[in-house]
């Protein structure tokens, strides 16, 4: 009768908990959470709406426009002072 080994499996040391790079936290929220702030272009306020990673999605006149359009495209909207 043909006796079958196992492999040995190597241990694998744990170095502890993996602390996010910048592009693992640029991705944290994308599709999911978009930000709502004011900006000044051209001297007049609008508010800007922006992806989780800060890519620009749009720029509306009110910040009630803003979190609207952001509620209907399926992301939860985020105030950031």
């Amino acid at each position: 009768m043909t006796e079958h080994k196992r492999p040995q499996v190597s241990k694998i040391q744990s170095l502890g908990p993996r602390r996010p790079t910048a592009p693992d936290l640029s991705y944290m929220g994308l599709g999911e959470i978009a930000y709502v702030r004011a900006v000044a272009t051209s001297g007049a306020e609008v508010y800007g709406v922006f992806a989780a990673n800060g890519e620009p999605i749009a720029a509306m006149t009110n910040r009630e426009l803003a979190m609207a359009a952001t509620i209907q495209n399926d992301l939860v909207p985020v105030s950031v002072h």
